[in-house]
């Protein structure tokens, strides 16, 4: 995308819990190998020019008080490097409240500059 002089990648990201919804596919091992592979590309993306990366990242940016979301600090481990290489993430309220669901932020944005 370019905005007047400036070169601009925008990348969206849902990160679901198993590969094509096939169950086999679910595992923790699975699901970590192909973050890793995206917190790679993500990486790439600070080679000189701006980016935003948007998405639902199907874990709570804000909170990992529960057990579920506890089981998600690995990647909240991630996200946090990214961000500390000079990423800021724009959304810090609740994006899904759901019946007796704990309130999270699963929808992420983030951007270089």
């Amino acid at each position: 995308l370019k905005l007047g002089r400036t070169m601009m990648d925008i990348c969206s990201v849902y990160r679901e819990f198993s590969y094509d919804s096939k169950l086999a596919n679910k595992n923790d091992a699975i699901q970590a190998r192909r973050w890793k592979e995206f917190i790679e590309a993500w990486r790439s993306q600070q080679l000189g020019h701006k980016s935003v990366i948007c998405g639902d990242m199907n874990f709570c940016a804000l909170d990992n008080s529960s057990q579920y979301q506890q089981k998600y600090n690995p990647l909240r481990e991630d996200v946090k490097a990214i961000i500390d290489e000079g990423w800021t993430q724009v959304i810090n309220r609740v994006t899904r409240s759901k019946g007796n669901d704990t309130p999270a932020c699963l929808d992420h944005i983030y951007y270089n500059d």
